[in-house]
């Protein structure tokens, strides 16, 4: 997964489009929710391969990201809602090509339950692994989207796992078998 300095140009020829009518600074407002996106990412990728902390200060440190980029468009950044981007950026777009702009790994993963909120320091490490693999192929995959379809898609697909790993952090709270940390 390479740093996020462009979106795709099929992209923002659909929200420059009468469709949607998205201005520079709109354009500019969501490239960086998703360097933003990428960041959370990296901070997972660089937990799975060192381990320098607990996996409860990683998920707490990363809490605030995962609510600020669910959250943007809510304060005057410029940038569209959550809401805003599936209700109207996916209107005008094809439901079946914006599903099969997806993974099947990914939307496995994504429709898969935690199974229990008790999980050990592995068990949680395995998770958080498959969470950043499946984060890095949606946002690997966005950067090559050539219709409007398969990135919005990619869109969706990148907030639902944002949403997915903040239900995480939250169980993660509840967990009494996860060290705390210092």
């Amino acid at each position: 997964m390479d740093d996020l300095k462009t979106l795709p140009t099929c992209l923002v020829e659909y929200l420059k489009s009468p469709v949607l009518e998205r201005s520079d600074t709109q354009i500019r407002a969501f490239l960086a929710r998703m360097s933003h996106v990428v960041e959370v990412a990296e901070a997972v990728g660089q937990w799975t391969a060192k381990k320098e902390r607990t996996a409860f200060e990683l998920l707490d440190d990363i809490d605030a990201d995962i609510n600020a980029i669910l959250g943007s468009g809510l304060s005057d950044d410029g940038s569209d809602t959550v809401f805003l981007i599936h209700s109207s950026w996916t209107a005008d777009l094809s439901a079946a090509a914006m599903y099969e702009s997806l993974r099947a790994d990914v939307v496995d993963f994504v429709c898969s339950g935690f199974g229990k909120l008790l999980l050990s320091e592995r068990d949680v490490e395995k998770w958080l692994t498959a969470w950043r693999s499946a984060i890095s192929a949606t946002l690997d995959d966005f950067q090559v989207s050539r219709t409007a379809d398969e990135a919005v898609g990619r869109v969706v697909g990148v907030n639902l796992l944002l949403s997915k790993l903040q239900m995480f952090s939250a169980m993660a709270r509840l967990n009494p078998l996860l060290e705390r940390g210092a």
